[in-house]
């Protein structure tokens, strides 16, 4: 309702800047003004679009990334000419989240080992902990070479006579 009325007193730009204002606050965006030069990253992405366009205003982007050790939230992106520019700003708790993560699959791997005197044992304890408690079945085939009788072979074909035969020419 008071868009409406914003609409009909001012216009259309009036609405806009409301709307974009009250857009800001709802998703947690800051434009580019006040985010830290050191915490920034600025990405120029050369692409080819078969009409020239420029974007006037930058638009409000999401994403994630990482570069080397840092993670970057992806905050806004404009594109110029031929040129896609995209802000990102340092994601601390990404980090942080993320060597959790590592240091927690590190202690799940090793199994809380520090040294190396007791491996096989602790191999052994892995692969019982990790195939044998979630009820999955294992079968094991054993398999006996049966040695060809001579008087067998007439009535029993082995396989190394079908691979002959197959490995023949065809005929002409």
């Amino acid at each position: 309702m008071c868009g409406l009325l914003l609409y009909n007193v001012m216009g259309f730009p009036l609405v806009y800047w409301v709307e974009e204002y009250l857009a800001w606050g709802e998703s947690g965006y800051t434009p580019s003004e006040s985010l830290v030069p050191e915490e920034t990253l600025v990405l120029k992405i050369p692409i080819m679009i078969p009409y020239q366009t420029d974007w006037q205003v930058a638009e409000p982007a999401e994403g994630r990334l990482r570069r080397g050790d840092d993670f970057y939230q992806i905050v806004e992106q404009q594109l110029v000419n031929d040129t896609l520019h995209v802000k990102c700003k340092l994601d601390l708790t990404a980090r942080d989240r993320y060597l959790d993560l590592v240091a927690h699959v590190d202690k799940h791997v090793k199994g809380g080992m520090t040294d190396g005197k007791s491996k096989t044992p602790q191999l052994l304890k892995n692969f019982l902990k990790d195939y044998l408690t979630f009820n999955r079945k294992h079968w094991f085939f054993v398999v006996d070479w049966i040695t060809s009788q001579s008087g067998f072979e007439c009535i029993l074909p082995t396989f190394s006579s079908f691979f002959l035969l197959v490995a023949s020419p065809p005929p002409r």
